[in-house]
């Protein structure tokens, strides 16, 4: 008398049907986040030990390359006369000044030197007149506007971003000259990832486990 045959296609299907689901909530891709600061204390705090530089440093020139000061370089897509570096001797206590002016919409460039910077924050004052200033990272990620107010005073903006950062943007919308450029940087430790991924995948994987298990005790008692 032959065995009757249980019907074995759910099991397969609903294993297939399980693993997707697993894998596409484990795989998920998140957009980074940033969350920004207007005042240096609040910006302390959420990144502490952080180091600051002056920037551009070096010679006064009318060259138009690139400068490097601590984790960043500077640079802009203006490769002729900006930006340039000119002797300030007024505001900003005889520091260079990054002239910008004639330019609307230039873009400067700063490019981090070490990998893992998580946080950055900048001193921005200008030279000559108020500024409209847009704050880009990674290319593409529009973070922030923000107004610089002429001379004797300065912006401050920070960023703490949930991945690293690669490339920094500052479009002047009507050309400006920055006179103070100070930033504050520091490589901070990666944000700790959830723990849902992993928490599904562990899940998931005991289930797997379950029903193959499940799977061989109903083949040994057919036999």
């Amino acid at each position: 008398m032959r065995p009757s045959c249980r019907p074995r296609t759910f099991a397969p299907l609903f294993l297939t049907a399980a693993l997707v689901g697993l894998l596409t909530a484990s795989g998920a891709a998140k957009a980074t986040t940033y969350t920004t600061f207007s005042d240096a204390a609040s910006f302390a705090a959420a990144a502490p030990g952080l180091v600051t530089y002056g920037f551009p440093a070096g010679d006064d020139t009318l060259e138009a390359r690139p400068y490097i000061d601590g984790p960043l370089g500077i640079s802009t897509y203006q490769h002729f006369t900006h930006p340039y570096l000119e002797n300030d001797g007024a505001f900003g206590s005889g520091q260079t000044y990054l002239a910008m002016v004639g330019i609307p919409g230039v873009n400067v460039v700063m490019d981090p030197q070490v990998d893992g910077m998580y946080a950055v924050a900048f001193d921005i004052g200008t030279f000559d007149g108020a500024d409209t200033v847009s704050l880009t990272l990674n290319n593409t990620d529009y973070v922030t506007t923000f107004e610089t107010f002429g001379v004797g005073s300065s912006t401050f903006i920070g960023v703490v971003s949930s991945d690293p950062i690669f490339r920094i943007e500052l479009d002047a919308a009507d050309g400006t000259q920055i006179d103070i450029l100070d930033f504050t940087t520091v490589a901070i430790a990666a944000p700790v990832p959830e723990p849902a991924p992993a928490a599904l995948t562990l899940a998931g994987l005991g289930f797997l486990g379950l029903m193959a298990r499940r799977r061989k005790a109903a083949k040994t008692a057919q036999v």
